[in-house]
């Protein structure tokens, strides 16, 4: 065996034992990630979970609903998994009712950390027409939702050029987290079939 291959393999010995050690964290979302990409069984989203849920106590359903989602694409297109999950090109392999609540999810995470000037911003023509179409897919998804205040969120983004303006959508988006979630959670209870995730 030449040097090349026993890195090789040595890499991969030390990738499958650091993803041993996450699977044992207490962090679900750090377990779970390392789990998916051991091929071990995470846990399930039932019917009654999905029904029981409302605004208030649907922050762990609705992770467990992220991670799901990363689980399907993860076996649809396998790759090295991240602490953000997997590229969105393997979601955009899901059906629409998937890719409506992870990116709706994932969009308002990101604004809700402070970064509504990274989401909006641009610097050219080509990157501003790939945000255009980035936001034209979350306007579907957030139609589908019934969420207005998201869309208008989302047109007010697109305006927006100074950092004043940015501060404002990022105190407007944690002012609209409940709402966001029970429109979220009544979405998926609409296509529950969908979000049965075994």
């Amino acid at each position: 065996m030449d040097k090349k291959e026993q890195l090789r393999i040595w890499k991969e010995k030390e990738r499958e034992r650091e993803l041993t050690e996450n699977s044992l964290s207490e962090n679900l979302r750090t377990s779970t990630l390392a789990k998916i990409q051991l091929n071990e069984p995470i846990f399930h989203i039932s019917k009654d979970d999905i029904l029981n849920a409302n605004a208030t106590n649907s922050f762990e359903l609705l992770q467990k609903i992220d991670l799901k989602i990363i689980e399907l694409a993860f076996k649809v297109k396998p790759t090295k998994l991240d602490i953000n999950g997997v590229n969105d090109e393997a979601i955009r392999t899901l059906s629409f009712p998937l890719k409506a609540v992870y990116f709706t999810n994932e969009f308002e995470g990101l604004l809700s950390l402070g970064d509504a000037d990274k989401e909006f911003y641009y610097e050219d023509n080509l990157e501003k027409s790939q945000r255009d179409n980035y936001f034209n897919e979350l306007i579907n998804y957030y139609v589908e939702m019934k969420n207005q205040k998201m869309i208008s969120l989302i047109d007010d983004g697109k305006k927006a050029k100074r950092q004043k303006d940015f501060d404002k959508i990022s105190d407007i988006i944690e002012q609209l987290e409940i709402q966001n979630d029970e429109l979220r959670i009544n979405y998926i209870k609409q296509n529950i079939e969908k979000f049965e995730l075994k």
